[in-house]
């Protein structure tokens, strides 16, 4: 098995953008909780919370996520792939609207490959504009991995998950 190090999808250049990202407890347990459920397919959906700059007041350049939405899996092989049902991902856009929070991230879980992304993750990247970008492996269920990123000049970025 191939490490985060060791995979030509992810990059390890410098970058003043988002580094961190911040999951309390109970939303960690929320986020699993879904992954654990969609088992033995994937699990995807969208983070909510403050974004990190300006616009959330914010300069410290931290993702902080408050609020997980699980999206139903259409993919035609949901055991290795994900696609957002297109009326669940409307209707989520709209919850984090009415609640006054910002999208900061999509997740999905590797169900039974590591927390790096895939080919399949760097060729059907379509999200470009989300702040994060979270895998949740599986692949040892006892101790699952959860690892953000950031999407940038067509490569993942590893986030400090604080």
């Amino acid at each position: 098995m191939m490490g985060i190090e060791g995979s030509p999808f992810v990059s390890h250049g410098c970058s003043s953008r988002t580094e961190r990202a911040e999951l309390s407890a109970e939303t960690r347990s929320q986020l699993l909780d879904a992954c654990q459920s969609a088992y033995p397919e994937e699990a995807c959906g969208v983070l909510a919370g403050d974004l990190p700059g300006p616009a959330a007041n914010q300069a410290d350049g931290v993702v902080r996520v408050t609020a997980v939405y699980p999206i139903r899996n259409t993919a035609s092989d949901t055991a290795a792939a994900f696609s957002f049902h297109p009326q669940d991902w409307i209707n989520t856009l709209y919850r984090i609207q009415k609640n006054r929070q910002s999208l900061v991230g999509i997740y999905h879980s590797h169900p039974v490959q590591p927390a790096f992304p895939s080919e399949a993750d760097h060729q059907g990247m379509q999200f470009g504009s989300a702040a994060s970008y979270w895998i949740i492996s599986l692949a040892d269920r006892a101790c699952p991995v959860i690892q953000p990123y950031r999407w940038e000049n067509r490569a993942f970025h590893p986030l400090v998950l604080a």
